[in-house]
């Protein structure tokens, strides 16, 4: 019974999330009927080089260690992604500045590794899911699969937290299982991380992408 009815607090909570009309962190959540819009449509061969560019000097300006080449990669990588997974391209590089800088080789305090930061159970699973090789934590320092696994991840999230991109941004940084135990408690969440990747996502908007 208990189970049950933390289910329906669950569902309650989670419904009334979606369906409320107060205030929102940013426009980035999606609305009602789908997701957020992707920042990254389909373009000519030559605006899509200029983009990946533009990218690559924004991961570079981040990360002073990246080599040209390298930064080129991961953009289009980012890229990619971004139009795999429907995720826009703004918020999929701010949730990576927010979790390293975009240094493959960051370590947190709780163990998570990479430019998109998997602990190694999740990475087990993500790797696995993505068809990569998985052969110690090191694995999750590679740069272009971790970036991709973070795309995948967030998708995963965004279809679990029925396209609300602040609960999924926030599932992503503390764990969805956390997440639905502090939202069936009546906790009130101020969603820091969310509002941190929200702020840079509005710079590479406006600094990157236009």
């Amino acid at each position: 019974m208990k189970k049950i009815f933390k289910a329906m607090v669950i569902m309650f909570v989670l419904g009334f999330l979606f369906g409320a009309t107060c205030e929102v962190l940013s426009d980035k959540i999606a609305r009602p009927n789908g997701v957020a819009p992707n920042s990254t449509p389909v373009l000519p061969q030559s605006e899509e080089k200029n983009l990946e560019e533009r990218v690559a000097t924004y991961i570079r300006k981040t990360n002073s260690k990246v080599s040209k080449e390298e930064a080129l990669e991961w953009a289009a990588t980012y890229i990619n992604t971004s139009k795999q997974f429907n995720i826009p391209l703004d918020v999929l590089l701010a949730k990576d500045w927010v979790e390293s800088r975009f240094n493959p080789r960051a370590v947190s305090s709780k163990g998570a590794r990479g430019i998109a930061q998997f602990t190694v159970s999740t990475g087990k699973k993500m790797w696995s899911d993505l068809g990569f090789v998985y052969e110690s934590a090191a694995s999750l320092e590679n740069p272009k699969q971790s970036i991709i696994a973070g795309g995948y991840y967030l998708r995963i999230l965004l279809n679990q937290f029925e396209q609300n991109m602040t609960l999924a941004l926030t599932a992503y940084n503390m764990g969805p299982s956390a997440l639905l135990d502090r939202l069936a408690s009546g906790e009130e969440l101020e969603y820091r991380y969310a509002t941190l990747v929200y702020a840079q996502a509005r710079l590479i908007e406006m600094e990157v992408l236009k």
